[in-house]
């Protein structure tokens, strides 16, 4: 049987994973790696649908557009990888999403047929998986994970995708200790929501 790995290569993503990928590929033998990149970088987004965060606000300041990070997340990441499946006619893909990541991934099951749309059918075998089982996981098997997982795993919060993707004080005191280039081209777009500058 042979697979074929697609990785979205985002603009305003954690530095490294591609290289990371690429290697994992090469260690289990996956000589099929394609690459897709969004139609609509990050900056565009931000100037045409408002500044994406995990969870809008109950009042924002006159003059600052938002949008909700799911409809970020479609646009730039989930359409670029459904073109690419169907574009290579893949009969089955297999996914990493857990039902508890989304609501839209809790309907579809462990596993949903779109054969009759779009040819394919989806395997989503962590469907049942808490986060905790996923780190024990990791952690029994040895997984190599890119370099930021060392920050994300301690996280109290769930990180975005993308760097900058978040209204948390939290994640903006690890961009500004972790990422200053990234803190400072982003702060003030999102500082009179996120509040008092970490």
């Amino acid at each position: 049987m042979s697979a074929t790995v697609f990785y979205n290569d985002l603009d305003g993503g954690f530095p490294g994973v591609r290289t990371h990928l690429e290697r994992c590929c090469t260690m289990w033998g996956v000589e099929d790696l394609r690459v897709v990149r969004p139609a609509l970088s990050f900056d565009d987004y931000v100037q045409q649908m408002g500044y994406p965060v995990e969870r809008l606000p109950e009042a924002v300041p006159e003059g600052m557009r938002l949008s909700n990070s799911w409809q970020c997340t479609w646009i730039r990441q989930a359409l670029p990888l459904l073109v690419a499946t169907l574009e290579s006619q893949a009969d089955a893909i297999i996914t990493g999403s857990r039902g508890g990541d989304h609501p839209l991934f809790a309907a579809m099951g462990e596993v949903y047929d779109a054969s009759d749309i779009y040819g394919f059918v989806r395997y989503n075998p962590l469907y049942t998986w808490s986060a905790q089982q996923v780190w024990d996981y990791i952690d029994a098997k040895r997984i190599p994970l890119p370099d930021h997982y060392r920050l994300k795993r301690d996280a109290t919060y769930l990180w975005p995708d993308c760097l900058a993707c978040t209204r948390r004080p939290e994640h903006w005191t690890m961009l500004k200790e972790q990422y200053p280039e990234v803190y400072r081209r982003y702060w003030p777009e999102v500082a009179a929501i996120v509040g008092k500058e970490p």
